[in-house]
């Protein structure tokens, strides 16, 4: 039974942090609020362009820091 109820408030704090909107999202709404549409999606594709920018700088050096070498 405790591994249950683990289990269940794991699964809740997960749910919590995957549900609400982070920094990027309350951004993106305020500039659409304030300057429409248009604005807000160049917004939204500037900041899809910077976490694929970041996000394969940090494949390329997770490969570096820790690629297994073969020896043949």
């Amino acid at each position: 039974m405790n591994d249950f109820v683990s289990l269940v408030s794991i699964g809740m704090a997960f749910f919590v942090v995957a549900v609400s909107p982070g920094p990027a999202t309350i951004s993106n709404a305020t500039v659409a609020m304030s300057h429409g549409r248009k604005v807000s999606f160049i917004y939204g594709l500037g900041l899809s362009c910077g976490l694929v920018f970041w996000g394969g700088s940090l494949r390329v050096v997770w490969e570096q820091c820790f690629k297994v070498r073969s020896t043949s």
